[in-house]
Order: structure tokens, then C-alpha cells, then sequence
């Protein structure tokens, strides 16, 4: 305080206290006052501008202290963040100082490797994770791409868990950052458990290799075509039914040509399949089965059932050959023709048996009758005629009538030689009382007849 005061020019005594309260020249009282006056004021702004800093400095450190806690918490907050980020996304990096030989991981990178902070990270380490199968291909891949052809990371290779031994795919990408030589320095990166998407691709490609093999052996003729009419597979089956191999119908076009050639048919086909593919899509259903006939590459012509399912951007055709089945059912047809025919002329055999056979008991007693009335008559009578012609045409009816018989099976044939001029001889007389007065019999007949 002493210094202050003496700073405004009151280190002399005649401006002490003492002499303020001693003065013996009270005129002075004023000037003495006010030097007071200007001290204590002098002293107030000091102090409050010496507060006014201190306040300043105190809120500058509380607003630096409250930045860094919320950097800090912000941080912390990433880390985090990153942490369960890697987590849910099976992703952890790494740090590969190339100068070294070690690198650094992230806790998911641990957690993938099944590893801890006691294992070994270097080269060594890294390859003894490397399934064995792998393990000299990446060491080569480290060496020559990375370390010497300075390229990026980037490989998918399989990897032996250090804690379970369980086998993981994982998919590693880095990059190589270099000094101002151009020598490599480190290599930043991070690596992904691609394990379960390595599964789903298996059974993805085993589930088209079991559809594949069930196409390539199904019983059934089937073709994959895509939606712009290119025909990405022809099954086994429909090879060796029409011929055609995929170099012959690459596309739909090919097919129109080839398997109907004859364009008026084609042009059927081709609207009415369109039309029927248009409607599967539309209400999402199977294309309706047709029957069209197809022609072969060796030229025959095969009845065939063809319909499909619409999948996707594909389309499953497929081709039932019925022609064998198409055969048969008209060789069953022709069959079951013969057979009612063979039943009719049955049936109209069974009649005419039972005509026959009444016929026959009738014309038996025509021709005794015309026998017992011949004995009567007298060698001169004139009826002898008419009755010797009753007779006659009786005998022949009977014979009809036997022939009737046996073609019903109820009579039996008799194989005996004929005089055929003699039989037109007797047929003539049946013939005369039956035809018209203007017409003339005349026969021409061959003397002797060939025998019958």
C-alpha cells in the first residue's frame, strides 16, 4: 500500500494522515481531500478491474474445461458408436506398421480372430490364422501385390479362430500409406466376417445345382427361357426328343422356324402361345397346357403337350411328347371300332342263324310236300312241271339256309364239287317266273365247266 501511495506522489509527510489532522494551515483542506479522494478511487478501479479480469480468466477456463468435456464426452460417444458399429456390421480394423512387422486391432478384429491382448500381432501371427489350405496362397498374395506391387488389399480368405479353431470366412481390404521416398510405411484396414454370407451363397449354388440336376434329369423335356426369348438351357430330355441342340435354337426365334415351319401354323402357334404366356402373367398362374405338333430336326412331326410356369424373369417351359400315347389311343380306338363291328356282325350272325334255322324247318316241309304231291300226279300231268320247280327252288333255298347256318356257327359247311353250268341252269329257272316278260334269259355256257 505504501507503494501505491507513494506511486501518486504521498510519500511526503505533508501528505501523511498526521498532517491532515495537524495541519496548521487548514487552507490546505481541499487540495488534501481531494488527493485523498483520487487515492481511494485510484485503489476501487484497481480492485475492480483486477475482478473483472479474474471473472474474465475464470469463465474463459470454465468454457475451455466444459469444450473439452463435451469433446471428450463427443469422443467417447464415437468410440462407441464405431465400437457398435463394427460390432453389428462384424467389421474390425487394424493398423499394419510395415517398418515393424506388428499391427494393432480393433476389440470386433479380436473378437473375429478369437484373440486377446496376449497374442502374438505380427506377419507370423497374422499367416497362423490363415487356414492351412490358404495359408501359402495370402502368404504369397502379402508379399508380391501388397509389399512389392504396393496394390490395395482386398481378398476374401478363410481363417481358423485362435480361441474355438472354428473356421470363418472373413474379407480383408487395406490401405498402404507411404513417406515422402515413396517407402511403404504402414497399411490401414479393416476386416469382415463374411461367414454367413459366404453360407448363403453355398447354399444358393447348391440349391440351383440340385434345380439344375433336377431339370437335367427330369423324365420331362424342359427349357429355362428368359424374358427377351433367349433360351439359357435345354434339358437332356428335350434334346433327344426333338433333336435340337442349344446351338440350333439359341433364342425363341430360332424355335418359331425351325419346330413349326410351315408359316400359316407357326403364326397360330405363336398367337395363341403369346396370348395364353400374357394371361399366366397377368393373374399369376402357369401357362395353360396346349397340344401343338412339333417338328423334329430329323423332320417327323411329334404331338406334344407344351405349358409353363412363369418365374421371376424366366419362364420353366415344358414339352410332354404324347405321340406314342397319341398312337395308341387311335390303335385302341381302331380296336375298339373292330370290335363292335365284330359284335355287330356277332349279333347279326345270331340273327340270322335263328331266320335260317326257322327258314330251314319251312322249306323242309315245302320239299316234302312238293315230293309227296310229284308221287301222286300221274308221269303226264301237266303240274309236274310247276312242282319239279317248287322242288328245285326248295332245295335251294335250303342249301341257302345251311350256308346261313354255318355261317352262324349253328351248321357246318360241306366241300363237295359243283357243276356251276348246271347250278346257272336252276338259278335261271328261279329267275324266269321273277324277272320281267321283256326280258330275255340267254346263256352262253362252257361245255365242260371248269371244276368248283
Amino acid at each position: 500500500m505504501a507503494e501505491t501511495f507513494a506511486n501518486v506522489g504521498m510519500d511526503d509527510r505533508k501528505y501523511s494522515l498526521d498532517g491532515f489532522m495537524n495541519d496548521p494551515h487548514p487552507a490546505n483542506d481541499t487540495t488534501t481531500l481531494r488527493n485523498i479522494v483520487v487515492v481511494a478511487s485510484s485503489i476501487s478501479v484497481i480492485t475492480l478491474l483486477s475482478s473483472l479480469a479474474l471473472y474474465a480468466i475464470q469463465r474463459r477456463l470454465k468454457k475451455e474445461v466444459e469444450e473439452r468435456n463435451k469433446a471428450e464426452e463427443a469422443l467417447h460417444y464415437s468410440e462407441s458408436l464405431l465400437r457398435d458399429s463394427q460390432r453389428v456390421a462384424h467389421v474390425g480394423h487394424y493398423m499394419f506398421d510395415v517398418t515393424t512387422g506388428l499391427w494393432s486391432s480393433s476389440e470386433e478384429m479380436d473378437a473375429i480372430f478369437g484373440i486377446d491382448e496376449s497374442y502374438t500381432r505380427d506377419v507370423k501371427g497374422w499367416l497362423g490364422l490363415v487356414c492351412n489350405e490358404q495359408r501359402e496362397e495370402m502368404t504369397s498374395y502379402l508379399q508380391m501385390h501388397i509389399l512389392q506391387n504396393h496394390e490395395a488389399f482386398n481378398k476374401e480368405y478363410q481363417i481358423e479362430r485362435f480361441s474355438d479353431k472354428a473356421r470363418r470366412w472373413v474379407h480383408g481390404l487395406g490401405q498402404l500409406e507411404f513417406d515422402a521416398n515413396g517407402r511403404v510405411l504402414r497399411m490401414f484396414g479393416i476386416i469382415q466376417d463374411i461367414t454367413d454370407r459366404k453360407n448363403d451363397e453355398k447354399a444358393l449354388k447348391d440349391g440351383k445345382d440340385l434345380l439344375t440336376e433336377i431339370i437335367e434329369q427330369s423324365p420331362i423335356s424342359m427349357a429355362i427361357v428368359s424374358m427377351d426369348g433367349t433360351i439359357e438351357h435345354i434339358n437332356r430330355r428335350a434334346i433327344e426328343t426333338f433333336g435340337y441342340t442349344p446351338d440350333d435354337i439359341p433364342n425363341m426365334d430360332r424355335w418359331w422356324i425351325q419346330a413349326y415351319p410351315d408359316e400359316s401354323y407357326r403364326a397360330e402357334v405363336f398367337t395363341q402361345w403369346m396370348g395364353l404366356v400374357g394371361k399366366a402373367l397377368s393373374e399369376k398362374s402357369e401357362i395353360e397346357r396346349r397340344e401343338y405338333r412339333v417338328t423334329c430336326k430329323d423332320g417327323t412331326v411329334k404331338t406334344t403337350i407344351i405349358f409353363g410356369i412363369p418365374v421371376s424373369d424366366k419362364f420353366f417351359v415344358m414339352f410332354d411328347d404324347i405321340t406314342e400315347r397319341k398312337r395308341a389311343e387311335e390303335e385302341r380306338l381302331s380296336l375298339e371300332r373292330q370290335l363292335f363291328q365284330s359284335q355287330k356282325m356277332e349279333s347279326l350272325g345270331v340273327l340270322a342263324g335263328g331266320i335260317a334255322h326257322d327258314f330251314n324247318n319251312i322249306l323242309t316241309a315245302i320239299v316234302g310236300n312238293t315230293e309227296l304231291a310229284l308221287m301222286r300226279l300221274k308221269p303226264e300231268s301237266p303240274a309236274r312241271d310247276n312242282l319239279k320247280r317248287i322242288e328245285n327252288g326248295a332245295i335251294r333255298a335250303t342249301d341257302l339256309a345251311k350256308q346261313m347256318l354255318a355261317y352262324s356257327g349253328k351248321g357246318k359247311f360241306v366241300v363237295e364239287t359243283i357243276d356251276i353250268n348246271r347250278l346257272v341252269q336252276e338259278m335261271g329257272n328261279m329267275l324266269d317266273v321273277s324277272i320281267s316278260k321283256k326280258v330275255t334269259l340267254r346263256y352262253n355256257l362252257t361245255q365242260p365247266p371248269p371244276s368248283i
